[in-house]
């Protein structure tokens, strides 16, 4: 919920606004067929009183006098660094909306012309915490000023705020000026990147239709602009590039990007619905929706999802709005949104899309409408084409129209020597889970019905499957019998599971030495040690015993390894720490040297995460070497181990490599030559089953297996019991794991089942036996589950998630991804592990979010609502949750709570604090900050202080209460020197408030004189309050001064600023 950037010491040069700009019009030109000027080739016209100015002119003012000129005359000089991509300090969060932009401006960065960035910046860079840059190229035609939408990055949004547009023009030598405007919220700023040293030429490469001319992809963001594809430009659709024609044809859902220009996966979203082409609002749409069209489209990642009509506005119907997407659909249809022709948007807000271009033999995108070989992945042979007339082995399974994931598509089966389908009747995750592993997939993510890859053909083998999640095949689920069913092939069931990852995808356990473990995130394997050398900004984690995700945090910084102080220190900065080792999610934040205190220096303090960052070097902090900590304060992470292709057990037939799980050590490795305890047995050939398989004992020296003459469920049970399974669910016999080697030692084996051991019924005699290993008996127990975890609840700075666990839920007959907030279709899902995430924003009014606040916490509540699996309608189960986020400024961890409420009655947690800084400033506009540490002032110098507060809720704003300085930094010291005493200033002519109550920033002005008469140093401390301006009025009224004023608002913790002395140096 809160997030706080801390002041930067970095200087910013003042502002000196040389021309002043007078109000002016602006005339949108269309283009002449003989120039264009970049990527939009429309032109700007301004009108000056009566007078049109000519192009690339505008009406500016010089000496009070406003004319004509040409800005690359007439501009001010931006000699600010801290607007650089590459500035990833931003300690005070500079904001340009407080800046009174007039007229024209040119970058520079280091005294080398510069350029506004026109790239997706990250987070917390340029100095600010939404950094701004305009979504096209810059112009390559001089002489012309055009338009440049600008947009802001923040919280995983490429356009997180309401976008705005700039003028820019390209001057003849070589530099760019800009007509810059005031963004629409705080923290956004302008980023600059130094000068390209040469402008690229226009393509002059006909495209067709155009004859000669320059090819552009023109994108038009004004009233007159085209609404259909200009002769050239490029439509790419999802079945095959048609031209955007009235007349085409096209199959219904199918989607194609229009006014992309050169990228076939750039472009306008359209989709055919109804006989029609239209397009798609913007309302909600993000990333994860624009992911789904390239996957549709068979492009690549997602970069971005441009709104507000990037790529042109369109025509005809807008078919789509509110489009929420869980990432997993193969269609955009399949997404939810409130219906077909449901909306209320303009084509102003048709939505557009940035993929990356699939690389390939021929550089074009393939179609992923499923054609004449396609790819169906198999059981038997993984990856081959498998077509109706084609062979299998009985039961063997396989997956069509699946797209380009080897993982996901139409269930269909091998059986009576013929392929078919299943049906949906019952079909669930758990059913989905056995083709998952009968295919050598990863985990299940979703179980489609209803045909969701197309209607198959040919027989329905199977209905109403009833998988218990132990089987190996498909074929071992219960099932009324093959043939027989009751559905259509518009019922087809399908999986989406996991491509599992490969040899290299899993960063490894490294034992440094005994006891202490080290896993680093530059060499993943390797040991570090105190002397050891590592890459500049690599992680690492020590003491964490056996886990490889847990640990103490190292950083390698200025050649040597050091820890990291746990001041601030939660869950959003650990989670940075585990997505840079490759490991799982962030489960907890430990601070006071949990896992030991380290040794050496400790590199980093007050370290503030976004949550969005690579490494821990980009995340804001004070500097490198620069705390107030000791190793007693040391930080750790506990993060999940990313499971990876060892992570659950292997096919054990008795081979050199394969894995065997024993009663003696559990998941170990066991071949035919291996040792054993006398007696102990294992389960070989398993598949993901670490509890199926045949079974093998180890007798005299040697593994051998068991004879199925008399096997039955008795003797199974007791194989299970001592191998820790659960309980037996079948006796298989006639070698179904395959036929073992070597030995046949047990044969007739009769156990009465209150046995521990297989040892310890009767059999014939060790080695007597009549079997071949055709005779092999096998298993199949469950696998002993832990118990059902209840659902949790995490209360983070910025979203509420509430994990709800898959089979939990499930027990109770209800479905875990049915759930919705108290508004539809407005939460985010995703699943790890086995638990579902919903995920909703901790702000007022999102998703139905509720917010109430008191004197000492702001409480979002909501509630989710789950619906019972299978059933057409049905009241569903309500889950109240809250979330309680303290007003007061204490360093706190952002903790993961267990819920504290019955299930029935909710759940509730707490979050972090919000968090405070202060600064004392050169001059009165609040733009250069002194650097940290010892401040020299001459006496009567006045103080301008600022204070910041970044609440990700505008209800709030920071409040001054008491402002004063004292020769402590003890801000309960009791000889105090007011400035400000509750709320108001104590002197008006030495002290002036300038923003209080108003916003979540709050400045003052004062003139400061010695304290007690003496030339000792002294600090500043300010306590402030939060205050909701909802129900109260927030902005203090100090027209007469008062005994004491009443507060409406939430304490937070004092803050400090100094030491500061004085200048006893002469005028």
């Amino acid at each position: 919920m809160w997030s706080m950037m801390e002041m930067p010491g970095g200087v910013l040069l003042l502002l000196i606004l040389q021309f002043v700009t007078w109000n002016t019009s602006v005339i949108c030109m269309e283009p002449s067929s003989a120039a264009t000027s970049g990527p939009s080739s429309q032109s700007v016209q301004f009108r000056c009183g009566n007078t049109v100015c000519p192009k690339g002119m505008d009406c500016i003012s010089n000496n009070g006098v406003t004319s004509c000129a040409d800005p690359c005359e007439r501009y001010t000089e931006l000699h600010h660094d801290w607007r650089s991509t590459d500035n990833n300090i931003n300690l005070n969060p500079r904001c340009d909306r407080d800046v009174n932009w007039q007229g024209w401006y040119r970058l520079f960065l280091n005294q080398t012309s510069a350029n506004v960035a026109e790239r997706c910046v990250q987070t917390n860079r340029c100095g600010t915490h939404a950094p701004l840059w305009i979504t096209e190229p810059h112009p390559t035609q001089p002489g012309v000023i055009v338009n440049r939408t600008v947009c802001s990055h923040w919280s995983s949004s490429c356009c997180y705020f309401s976008s705005h547009t700039i003028n820019v023009k390209l001057c003849k030598g070589n530099y760019y000026v800009y007509k810059l405007v005031k963004p629409s919220a705080c923290h956004l700023a302008y980023c600059a990147e130094v000068n390209r040293t040469d402008v690229a030429a226009p393509l002059t490469t006909p495209g067709p239709g155009q004859q000669g001319t320059s090819q552009t992809a023109a994108v038009h963001h004004t009233t007159n602009s085209p609404t259909r594809p200009d002769p050239g430009s490029q439509t790419f659709t999802s079945a095959a590039p048609t031209s955007d024609t009235p007349g085409t044809t096209a199959v219904e859902g199918q989607v194609h990007l229009a006014n992309g220009g050169n990228s076939s996966c750039s472009g306008r979203v359209e989709i055919f619905l109804r006989g029609q082409w239209g397009t798609v609002c913007d309302d909600h749409w993000d990333l994860v929706d624009a992911q789904v069209v390239c996957r549709q489209l068979g492009c690549g990642r997602v970069l971005s999802a441009p709104q507000r009509a990037r790529f042109g506005q369109g025509s005809g119907p807008i078919w789509l709005d509110d489009v929420v997407c869980s990432g997993s659909e193969s269609k955009l249809t399949e997404c939810r949104h409130p219906g077909i022709g449901s909306h209320n948007c303009g084509h102003y807000e048709d939505a557009g899309v940035v993929c990356e271009v699939q690389p390939g033999p021929n550089s074009t995108v393939s179609p992923t409408t499923p054609d004449p070989g396609s790819q169906v992945l198999t059981s038997g042979t993984p990856g081959t084409t498998a077509v109706d007339n084609s062979t299998g082995d009985e039961g063997q399974v396989r997956l069509a129209n699946g797209g380009y994931s080897s993982c996901s598509g139409r269930v269909e089966i091998f059986l009576r020597g013929q392929w078919g389908t299943v049906c949906d009747d019952h079909w669930d995750l758990v059913d989905a889970q056995v083709v998952c592993r009968q295919l050598g997939c990863g985990r299940v993510l979703s179980a489609p019905q209803s045909a969701r890859f197309g209607q198959g053909s040919g027989p329905i083998w199977l209905d109403d499957v009833v998988c218990s999640g132990s089987e190996s095949k498909l074929t071992e689920c219960w099932h009324p019998g093959i043939g027989s069913h009751n559905c259509g092939h518009n019922e087809d069931a399908g999986v989406v599971c996991e491509v599992q990852p490969g040899p290299n995808s899993t960063v490894s356990p490294t034992t440094p030495d005994p006891g202490s473990q080290v896993l680093t995130s530059g060499t993943p394997g390797t040991t570090a040690v105190d002397n050891s050398t590592g890459v500049e900004g690599q992680v690492r984690l020590a003491n964490g015993g056996y886990s490889s995700c847990s640990g103490r945090v190292e950083i390698f910084l200025l050649g040597q390894w050091g820890t990291v102080c746990d001041d601030h220190w939660d869950l959003v900065d650990a989670q940075v720490v585990c997505r840079q080792l490759g490991c799982g999610r962030v489960l907890s934040a430990p601070q006071s040297a949990r896992f030991g205190q380290g040794s050496g220096p400790i590199w980093l303090d007050d370290v503030v995460c976004s949550g969005s960052e690579s490494k821990l070097t980009e995340c804001p902090h004070p500097g490198i070497g620069s705390h107030n900590c000791g190793h007693y304060e040391d930080a750790g992470v506990v993060c999940e181990v990313q499971p990876g292709p060892n992570s659950t057990v292997s096919p054990t037939t008795p081979n050199p490599g394969s894995q065997v799980l024993t009663s003696g050590t559990p998941g170990t490795t066991a071949v035919d030559n291996s040792t054993g305890d006398e007696g102990q047995v294992r389960l070989a050939n398993g598949g993901n089953s670490s509890c199926s398989g045949r079974v093998e004992i180890f007798l005299r020296g040697q593994w051998g297996t068991v004879c199925d003459d008399q096997w039955d469920l008795v003797d199974a049970q007791v194989v299970c019991r001592q191998l820790g399974c659960g309980r037996v669910l079948s006796a298989p016999q006639s070698a179904r794991f395959g036929q073992g080697s070597g030995p046949i030692w047990l044969d007739d084996v009769v156990c009465s089942g209150s046995e521990s051991k297989l040892t310890e019924c009767r059999h014939r005699g060790i080695g007597s036996h009549d079997c071949g290993h055709n005779e092999d008996a096998g298993v199949v127990c469950e696998v002993q589950r832990p118990p059902l975890q209840p659902p949790q609840l995490i209360c983070g700075r910025d979203e509420i998630q509430i994990g709800l666990n898959m089979a939990a839920i499930t027990s109770m007959g209800l479905n875990p991804l049915s759930g919705n907030l108290a508004v539809p279709n407005c939460s985010w899902v995703r699943m790890h592990n086995d638990v579902v995430w919903y995920e909703v924003d901790a702000q007022a009014g999102a998703c139905g979010n509720t917010l109430r606040t008191n004197r000492t916490h702001a409480i979002y509540s909501n509630v989710l609502f789950l619906y019972r699996g299978n059933v057409s309608f049905s009241r569903p189960v309500s889950l109240p949750f809250s979330c309680a986020y303290p007003l007061d400024t204490d360093t706190s961890m952002n903790v993961a709570i267990r819920p504290v409420l019955p299930f029935a009655v909710g759940l509730s947690g707490l979050g972090s604090k919000a968090r405070a800084s202060m600064s004392l400033f050169h001059t009165s506009n609040f733009t250069q900050p002194y650097p940290s540490g010892l401040i020299t002032l001459p006496v009567g110098s006045p103080l301008h202080v600022g204070v910041s507060v970044l609440v990700r809720d505008p209800s709030f704003v920071v409040v001054l209460e008491n402002c004063y300085a004292s020769d402590s930094s003890n801000p309960n010291d009791t000889a105090r020197y007011f400035f400000i005493q509750n709320k108001c200033p104590t002197d008006r002519q030495q002290v002036e408030v300038i923003e209080s109550g108003s916003s979540q920033q709050a400045r003052f002005s004062a003139v400061l004189f010695l304290i007690h008469g003496e030339y000792s140093d002294m600090y500043l401390h300010c306590s402030l309050s939060l205050c909701d301006r909802r129900s109260s009025r927030c902005a203090p009224s100090c027209r007469r001064r008062t005994s004491r004023s009443v507060s409406s608002s939430a304490p937070l913790k004092p803050l400090t600023i100094g030491p500061i002395t004085w200048d006893k140096s002469p005028e």
